[in-house]
């Protein structure tokens, strides 16, 4: 019986539901549908694949990056990974479970969203009121030093979720958060850039062994992808 998954799961259920689909399931020869485990700041891209999928039906697991892990430990089940930031990737190294080289899909930037338009000369100011990722996290470790120290102080509160960052900016709990700058997230509110050469971070996407596609689809899939993406071409969200 197909099943689809949202972002609107809670970690702990949907890491269930994939053991749980895992040990229940016989295995199949083969399966039209592919299941695409991705961190929370690459969800909207990975479901951008979806109508790149060849025919096929996507699904799209959210989770954290420890949960994707103990997922793949526990179901032996998936086709690929959609992630941001190197180090996610030595982490599915080490669990040899990656079948083809990681493919770059898009480089994301930093942003800074805000209640009303600031600088960022305006950061180190006491009493701003600042949201950002979680310590040690992707986009954290994505920041140069210098502004990373800088917004510390300020900082109130911490997310992994850039949507939750942007909505507390919208109801007045924070005066600016630093986010993704792809996709766009929040136009209607001042949005200030950060240059890519001084934050980015590759957004990219792994081939599983766990896989039950034939490596040939699954090379041509990554292919299809990685040429969308850098053409343009990915359908938004």
């Amino acid at each position: 019986m197909p099943w689809r998954i949202t972002a609107t799961w809670c970690s702990t259920s949907l890491l269930c539901l994939l053991l749980a689909v895992a040990c229940s399931q016989p295995e199949p020869a083969a399966s039209s549908q592919v299941l695409v485990y991705c961190t929370p700041e690459a969800a909207p891209h990975a479901r951008r694949l979806a109508p790149l999928a060849e025919g096929r039906e996507l699904l799209v697991a959210p989770l954290p990056p420890g949960d994707i892990l103990a997922a793949l430990e526990g179901t032996k089940a998936g086709d690929f990974v959609v992630f941001a930031g190197a180090g996610f990737a030595e982490k599915l190294a080490s669990l040899q479970v990656v079948r083809l080289p990681a493919v770059n899909l898009h480089t994301l930037g930093v942003c800074l969203v805000s209640a009303k338009p600031l600088a960022w000369e305006d950061i180190p100011k006491s009493g701003l009121r600042l949201g950002s990722g979680t310590v040690g996290g992707t986009l954290d470790a994505s920041l140069p030093a210098e502004l990373r120290e800088a917004v510390a102080p300020q900082v109130i509160h911490r997310s992994g979720s850039g949507d939750e960052l942007v909505r507390l900016v919208r109801l007045g709990s924070l005066d600016g958060a630093l986010v993704w700058d792809n996709p766009p997230p929040a136009p209607d509110l001042p949005t200030l850039p950060l240059p890519k050469t001084a934050a980015s971070c590759p957004l990219q996407i792994v081939a599983l062994t766990t896989s039950r596609l034939p490596a040939a689809e699954a090379k041509a899939l990554l292919e299809v992808w990685r040429t969308a993406f850098a053409a343009g071409e990915a359908p938004a969200e």
